[in-house]
């Protein structure tokens, strides 16, 4: 399954790249080629070593083959997918349109670009589709439905519901289920009409809602985009029980729960970053408006409403929110490098045992473990956290490396999601920095003039609302920001984080400077592979220097001779040329490291 976005292209299509002759091989010219390029089928090449040689520079000439059904194919091409001859006599009516399909189910793993030229027909588009994301499907078996199970029978009418979301299946035998009585409650449209904490301009669709005993649910999630769970029953009867009365008088027995208080003055934001002093190796002032406290859920509870009190008096108050872990798997150091973890998540200082007794139960004999262990792809949990606050705090963007299956137990949340490939529009932190993976991008005040390329996410982000039930899936690296909403059942919110290794997106030992990196990189691989580099330059020449290195590597300090600074520009080139040979794309990940994440930051002092 996948779901697209329309893009209008304005008057007159751009005419696609041309591919070298068939017949011949594309790398080294030898006549009589055999074997055809098996995606775009193209080009030709003598056979496995030429294609391997020449995949770098083929790709992109091979996705533009594929993602463009108004192309024609080489000699010595494979199936025709461009305009129907008795569309021509339309053309002139429908402007060209850019379709981005979220996400590419295989390899690519990110979205894809299908260009729809004037003339276009369903049926070429459908073949273009199943050509590029589909590994070659008959078109004839596709099938598209809008979101609310509508299927889509002419191109006019895929046009018209993109914006909103598109769901496609391979086989004759999917039919989408109408949106269910919930999601499209009261309690969901007043979630929907609730102020947001950024510009409703940035969101460009609705993250798109499964039921839980949907047959496509396992497909969609081993998908790398945000799904919405309906009625997956993971949760057992925590949605009815778990109120912060349950949780005070079933959380008795500890005071050590981690709390974190925003300060009045930090407009209900609640930043990560690390609490202690000492975890600022790379030296920048860091001006803390969170501090972390250990209490009693009975104190939290009490805190919390008072607080409420007096911000509803109109007086300045903090904004408390308990974010304690219950399980957790102890990882060898070594896991950070892609190594396994060893062992199952266990139970956090006594959970269960000294305290939380009813609430270990209701999880082990409530909650349907092997249905969540499923849908996580028979995955092993890594960690599962307890969140609980109030309505009007939020977190601001920010991304998690592993892969978060999201519970919503109690009251209502809203969640802003930005692709990973939109990495040098959010502005992260450096890595060492103490809010790493956070944005520097402030999207209630977005500074344009400091960060220029955040305008250009404008209709890029997907929303999602969450009530009392509701599973989410964030994929590794995909940027979120959390906002807790008001309700009609009152204003606490419950939720649980069970967190998963992600995919793997290398093979080897880093450590030990034998790596193969998948290629093509996109998605969260890529992201991953940037703070690598930035790791692999903190290490050689320590975090306080990571900037200077990159503008070495960029030729905007002439390089020195000897020395820790030039060790580690070729570190860093070393590393990226593993993966980018071309010097533009070298350049590339560079730009993405360096502008914009280090201006304005301030040394210590």
């Amino acid at each position: 399954p996948f779901w697209l976005k329309a893009t209008d292209l304005g008057p007159g299509p751009t005419a696609p790249p041309r591919l070298p002759p068939a017949m011949e091989c594309w790398q080294c010219g030898a006549p009589q080629a055999e074997y055809a390029c098996s995606r775009c089928r193209g080009v030709r090449f003598c056979g496995d070593a030429c294609q391997r040689a020449a995949w770098r520079r083929h790709k992109l000439d091979c996705r533009a083959a594929v993602a463009h059904p108004g192309d024609e194919a080489g000699a010595g091409g494979g199936a025709d997918v461009g305009v129907a001859p008795q569309a021509a006599t339309s053309s002139a009516k429908r402007r060209p349109l850019l379709l981005s399909v979220y996400p590419n189910v295989g390899v690519l793993q990110g979205d894809v670009k299908v260009r729809l030229e004037q003339g276009a027909t369903l049926a070429s588009f459908r073949e273009a589709v199943a050509s590029m994301v589909l590994h070659g499907a008959a078109p004839g078996s596709m099938q598209l439905f809008s979101v609310d199970g509508e299927e889509l029978t002419t191109l006019d009418c895929v046009a018209r519901q993109a914006g909103r979301g598109v769901v496609a299946s391979d086989g004759p035998g999917f039919r989408p289920r109408k949106q269910s009585a919930r999601s499209g409650s009261q309690a969901l449209a007043d979630a929907l009409a609730r102020p947001r904490r950024y510009d409703p301009a940035m969101v460009g669709c609705q993250a798109p809602r499964i039921r839980g005993d949907d047959p496509e649910l396992l497909r969609l999630l081993r998908c790398h985009v945000p799904v919405i769970v309906e009625g997956s029953g993971v949760g057992g009867k925590a949605p009815d029980l778990w109120d912060f009365d349950y949780l005070a008088r079933h959380l008795a027995g500890t005071d050590s729960l981690c709390v974190l208080r925003a300060d009045p003055e930090a407009a209900n934001r609640f930043m990560y970053y690390s609490l202690e002093e000492r975890d600022n190796p790379c030296g920048y002032r860091v001006r803390r408006t969170t501090e972390r406290r250990p209490m009693s859920f009975a104190d939290f509870h009490r805190e919390a409403a008072r607080a409420q009190q007096q911000r509803d008096a109109g007086l300045p108050a903090a904004y408390l929110y308990l974010q304690t872990a219950l399980f957790h798997r102890q990882q060898p150091a070594a896991y950070v490098r892609g190594a396994s973890a060893a062992g199952p998540a266990q139970p956090v200082d006594g959970f269960g045992e000294t305290w939380g007794r009813r609430l270990r139960r209701d999880i082990s004999e409530g909650f349907r473990l092997e249905r969540l262990r499923e849908l996580a792809g028979g995955r092993e949990l890594d960690n599962c956290q307890l969140f609980c606050g109030l309505a009007g705090g939020y977190t601001p963007m920010h991304f998690d490396s592993e892969d978060n299956l999201f519970l919503q137990v109690r009251g209502w949340k809203r969640i802003l999601l930005f692709h990973p490939k939109h990495f040098d529009g959010l502005y992260p932190f450096p890595v060492h920095h103490p809010q790493d993976r956070s944005s520097r991008v402030d999207l209630d005040s977005p500074d344009l003039k400091s960060f220029p390329r955040f305008a250009a996410l404008r209709g890029c982000a997907m929303e999602a609302h969450l009530g009392p039930g509701d599973l989410l899936h964030i994929p590794p690296c995909w940027w979120h920001q959390v906002e807790m909403l008001p309700s009609a059942l009152g204003d606490e919110s419950v939720s649980l984080n069970f967190w998963y290794p992600p995919p793997t997106w290398y093979r080897g030992d880093p450590a030990s400077g034998s790596v193969t990196w998948d290629d093509p990189l996109t998605g969260h691989g890529r992201v991953l592979f940037l703070r690598y580099v930035e790791q692999v330059i903190a290490e050689t020449a320590g975090p306080r220097h990571v900037r200077e290195v990159l503008e070495l590597c960029m030729g905007h300090r002439p390089l020195p001779a000897t020395g820790s600074l030039r060790a580690a520009v070729e570190a860093a080139l070393g590393s990226i040329q593993t993966v980018f040979s071309e010097e533009a794309a070298v350049r590339g990940v560079l730009a993405e490291l360096l502008e914009g994440r280090f201006a304005g930051l301030l040394p210590e002092g």
